[in-house]
């Protein structure tokens, strides 16, 4: 009768009798939330890559060729006009020709 009395007193304090379901909840529960948290962690870490998929990185901008410098700084009135037309035929090879 002790034994009992005991097994009751587990059943009572854990709630796992039989007619109440108390472990078989517990497990399912248990189970339901770590399926949970995991379908969330997973459906964040899709969106985050999906975003990143849709949104790349901007291309790095080509190197700037000499002439367009040049051209920039004619524009910005750094250099003469003259200036700009020496400097692009040193840049193009193409030699002016010599004074006399």
């Amino acid at each position: 009768m002790t034994t009992h009395r005991r097994a009751a007193t587990l059943n009572d304090m854990w709630d796992m009798s039989v007619n109440d379901f108390g472990l078989g909840w517990f497990l399912a529960m248990s189970f339901g939330m770590v399926a949970f948290w995991a379908l969330v962690i997973w459906g964040v870490l899709a969106f985050a890559r999906g975003w990143r998929s849709s949104h790349p990185e901007p291309a790095a901008l080509p190197p700037e060729r000499p002439l367009d410098i040049l051209q920039r700084r004619l524009a910005r009135g750094e250099i003469a006009v003259e200036e700009f037309e020496r400097d692009r035929d040193v840049l193009l090879h193409e030699p002016r020709g010599t004074p006399a």
